[in-house]
């Protein structure tokens, strides 16, 4: 494993700008496969935001950490944040509704995280959401 690249967050909305930036410089400082940064960025966008807006940490002196790393055969991306518990790797996927009626909003950030991101661990440990998401690299 390398050193990580790191970055930490306020709990605020607005934050989310920098993580974009952050992520395309770690990603090419670590020479990742271009077709990977997509399901990444979107991964770890529906992350950092549902701690935001759901984790009951917003605003304040809350800080979300980022840390990116390569790991043998995977990129892992580590996310830290003070918010409720919450274990996005076990908790339920809303069914998807089969008529329009049907549709109430929440619950498409756990199939996008999901969809994008086959391995995701969790753990609660000192007040603290720590989630590890781990993107296979693609062989050759």
């Amino acid at each position: 494993m390398d050193d990580p690249a790191v970055l930490h967050l306020q709990a605020e909305r607005a934050e989310v700008a920098r993580l974009h930036s952050w992520l395309a410089a770690a990603a090419a400082d670590r020479r990742l496969p271009g077709d990977m940064l997509y399901g990444i960025e979107v991964a770890l966008e529906e992350v950092v935001m549902n701690a935001i807006l759901h984790g009951g940490i917003g605003g304040g002196d809350a800080l979300i950490t980022v840390a990116l790393l390569a790991a043998p055969g995977a990129v892992e991306v580590r996310v830290e944040d003070p918010g409720r518990a919450f274990d996005p790797a076990g908790a339920p996927a809303p069914e998807v509704p089969r008529q329009l009626q049907g549709v109430v909003p929440g619950g498409a950030g756990l199939r996008l995280l999901r969809h994008f991101c086959p391995d995701i661990s969790y753990e609660r440990r000192d007040a603290r959401n720590l989630l590890t998401l781990r993107f296979p690299l693609p062989p050759g």
